[in-house]
């Protein structure tokens, strides 16, 4: 019992002393200082393909009012079509390039022919621009006879007596193509016309086809000479004949569709 009354007083004690040490003024309080952490955007995480795919999904698409733009107004097309573009030509800040393909360059063909060009016609018409291809290939030998020329103001006319064909030839200017005519049975006539100082009206034949012929009589004009006889030779062709004045030395072209190149 004295030994229980011992310790409890034991206890007492160091209850009241713990109590007197609570009492102690407590120190002077001291200089806290804040730090504040600066404000830093963290990295932002990356989707992969399948999470953003998955958030488009999940979030509503919102219907946005469309802009008003120019009204499209139609636009001529010139050059060539090459088909349909693959890239949308109302598009804006699209840079678009078109490649014209490039194509080579055809070689002529040389004619191969079973009647071989006469000689005596020469080849400086045979250079002159397309001439040669749009003649292509003799049609016969060439022959010969001798007929009536007569020159005038803008060409001239000849005949073929034993035949009774006529070649009324306006010759162009400066490499351009003239005009001829060709005409068999030509009633023979004589115009009333009176002709300018230096200048004769054609007769007979040649004045048949002056006063039938409108066109060649105002490209003809006047004759300057009186009819000669001359010789001629002639090659016909697949494109039209070719006709040798062989007394003057020179070359006519002329084309089946009237036209007249020359004189080579």
């Amino acid at each position: 019992m004295a030994n229980r009354l011992l310790g409890l007083l034991i206890l007492l004690a160091g209850i009241i002393a713990a109590c007197d040490g609570g009492n102690t003024a407590p120190p002077p309080p001291t200089e806290v200082v804040i730090v504040r952490p600066l404000a830093t955007v963290g990295p932002t995480a990356t989707l992969s393909d399948a999470d953003r795919i998955a958030t488009q999904q999940a979030v509503p698409p919102t219907q946005a009012a469309p802009q008003a733009g120019p009204s499209p107004t139609p636009t001529a097309y010139i050059g060539m079509f090459l088909g349909e573009s693959p890239v949308d030509p109302l598009a804006p800040d699209i840079n678009v390039q078109v490649v014209v393909p490039t194509r080579p360059v055809e070689q002529a063909t040389p004619l191969v022919c079973t009647i071989a060009p006469a000689p005596q016609f020469g080849t400086v018409w045979s250079s002159q621009g397309n001439l040669q291809s749009e003649m292509g290939c003799p049609l016969q030998e060439s022959f010969g006879f001798t007929g009536v020329v007569q020159v005038f103001e803008g060409g001239v006319m000849y005949h073929y007596v034993e035949r009774d064909e006529v070649w009324a030839i306006a010759p162009g200017e400066f490499g351009d193509a003239g005009d001829y005519w060709f005409l068999s049975g030509v009633v023979p006539l004589t115009p009333s016309i009176i002709p300018p100082e230096g200048r004769r009206v054609p007769q007979n034949i040649f004045g048949g086809l002056w006063a039938g012929i409108t066109e060649a009589r105002e490209e003809l004009g006047f004759a300057l000479l009186p009819e000669q006889d001359i010789d001629v030779n002639i090659q016909r062709y697949e494109g039209g004949t070719l006709f040798l004045d062989v007394t003057l030395g020179q070359v006519f072209v002329l084309t089946v569709d009237g036209r007249a190149y020359g004189p080579f």
